[in-house]
């Protein structure tokens, strides 16, 4: 029995040592300080241990509104790409998913794709990854993902540059640390309440969304922070909610309230644990589409004058229809001098009055057939 145990227990070891092995990480390398109007080049780069080659790399990388995405070379171990690294400046982020065919690739420092920024003001600029994932390749598509490091950048003024910062790499799905009242406004107090140079938000794009649909909003910032998400619509109406992020940065904001069709926009603001607020993320739009029930209860209110008009139409040719037949409208019939060999009702339409109306020798046969009559 002892010795069952001795090997089940080095079964269990071997087991966890493999699990241990079985896994990759996605880096962005260290880089240093850029001046405003400077453009550099950022490696999204991945690392697999020896028995976990990787067949698929896909997530979401996350840049704030001081820095902006000019190009991408999809250069490195990528062979075929399902969705090509797409910039989006107006939400700070890069989408990707690629796959190395088999074997697939293992190894350190391989270079999914390599970003080109622009600086555009000063300030830390974080970049880091709200999203990812590295499948094996071992025929299951195993995930074997354990870290995604992002960074933290220095961008400084070209007419007053300062010494750079050290900066150490960001943990999984995480945003950078709040910086120091030292790093953000030069001073050592703070006021409650007070705009600060701390970046804005980052935002995920929403999509559309069907009438009735959970609105769901999504993003990065510093961690522990207070964010407050605002969406507007077209006539000027604006829904607000806030939320506290998580210990990397990250949050969710599930709208608990109907929102009705139309095209809407989003935006956040964020305090940071010393009070300072930032400026407004910059915007993301998304539609919620009118579903095909509304879009009918419309319609048919819309149209409600016209049914109502066709329906007392419809009344009244049945009033004049039964009336006629029970006699309560009378109809005379008389040669007309003009004519020879024509008849006409004469008068005004009514219940009790006449109708004149011109019949052919054809129809005043069909008629006296039908409805004999004294003038005849």
């Amino acid at each position: 029995m002892k010795k069952l145990l001795t090997h089940l227990w080095l079964v269990s070891v071997l087991c966890l040592t493999a699990a241990v092995c079985n896994a990759a990480t996605l880096t962005i390398p260290a880089q240093s300080t850029h001046t405003v109007g400077q453009t550099f080049s950022v490696p999204i780069e991945v690392s697999t241990a020896q028995d976990a080659p990787l067949n698929a790399v896909s997530g979401i990388l996350s840049f704030p509104s001081n820095l902006q995405a000019v190009a991408v070379d999809k250069s490195g171990i990528i062979n075929f790409w399902v969705h090509d690294p797409t910039i989006s400046n107006n939400a700070g982020t890069i989408s990707f998913e690629g796959v190395a065919l088999n074997p697939g690739f293992v190894g350190s420092h391989g270079v999914v794709f390599t970003v080109t920024f622009k600086v555009l003001a000063p300030g830390t600029a974080a970049l880091s990854f709200p999203a990812a994932s590295i499948l094996a390749n071992d025929g299951n598509g195993t995930e074997i993902l354990t870290n995604a490091h992002g960074t933290q950048l220095a961008l400084v003024s070209s007419l007053s540059p300062v010494a750079p910062i050290v900066r150490s790499p960001v943990s999984v799905y995480s945003a950078p640390s709040a910086p120091t009242p030292a790093q953000s406004l030069s001073c050592s107090t703070t006021t409650a309440g007070a705009t600060a140079s701390i970046n804005p938000p980052t935002l995920i794009p929403v999509g559309d969304i069907d009438e009735g649909g959970m609105v769901k909003i999504l993003g990065t910032s510093y961690p522990s922070a207070q964010v407050s998400a605002f969406i507007h619509g077209e006539k000027g109406v604006t829904y607000s909610q806030t939320i506290r992020t998580n210990a990397y940065g990250s949050f969710e904001i599930i709208w608990d309230q109907s929102i009705p069709s139309g095209i809407y926009s989003v935006t956040a603001q964020v305090v940071d644990q010393h009070g300072l607020r930032s400026a407004n993320a910059p915007e993301t739009f998304f539609q919620i589409k009118e579903s095909a029930a509304s879009m009918i209860g419309r319609t048919v209110l819309s149209n409600q004058f016209f049914f109502i008009v066709l329906a007392l139409l419809g009344m009244g040719a049945l009033v004049f229809f039964f009336g006629w037949h029970a006699g309560f409208i009378a109809i005379t019939l008389e040669p007309e001098a003009t004519a020879p060999g024509a008849t006409h009702f004469t008068g005004i339409p009514s219940l009790t009055g006449n109708v004149r109306i011109r019949l052919t020798n054809q129809h005043r046969r069909s008629l006296d057939q039908k409805h004999p009559h004294p003038a005849h």
